[in-house]
């Protein structure tokens, strides 16, 4: 076997272990698990990040916890992604913004950070909600914010 093709499958496998480590991590840890349901064929056709994406192999990461979860009698529930990282992380209003705007200021409760900051803080408690209200849960967790509604208003950046 040449020594490319060895280096190769060695990667191969470190990524497989890892993702199946990760997997029953989850899995043990929670009944259901939310993600945001990422069109990953959509997301490589952007060559800056077509490679990191397809080295993290989230497609296979995907099936290795949906198969796991499934075995041990629990839930991966895939959220649509709309607006999750828009959302202020201080009050919930949708603060929309291009991709060039790098800093989420909040018009409303003045929050003012990072773009990905923000998102980091807030997409967690979206993604849970918007899983919870798929599955028919009613209320909320304690701590999560809803998701913006029409009454909190849209607000626009550029």
């Amino acid at each position: 076997m040449a020594i490319l093709a060895k280096a190769h499958l060695t990667v191969r496998r470190q990524r497989a272990d890892f993702h199946h480590k990760t997997a029953l991590v989850l899995v043990r840890q929670f009944d259901s698990i939310y993600h945001e349901d990422l069109q990953v064929a959509n997301l490589v056709k952007n060559h800056h990040l077509a490679k990191s994406i397809s080295d993290a192999g989230w497609r296979d990461f995907l099936i290795i916890l949906a198969f796991k979860a499934a075995s041990a009698g629990k839930r991966v529930v895939a959220v649509d992604p709309a607006f999750t990282s828009q959302t202020c992380s201080g009050c919930g209003v949708l603060v929309q913004k291009g991709l060039s705007v790098r800093w989420h200021g909040c018009p409303t409760c003045g929050t003012s950070l990072h773009r990905d900051h923000n998102a980091a803080k807030t997409i967690h408690k979206n993604i849970q909600w918007r899983g919870q209200r798929l599955r028919g849960l009613a209320g909320l967790p304690a701590g999560v914010n809803r998701e913006p509604t029409a009454r909190q208003g849209v607000r626009s950046v550029r």
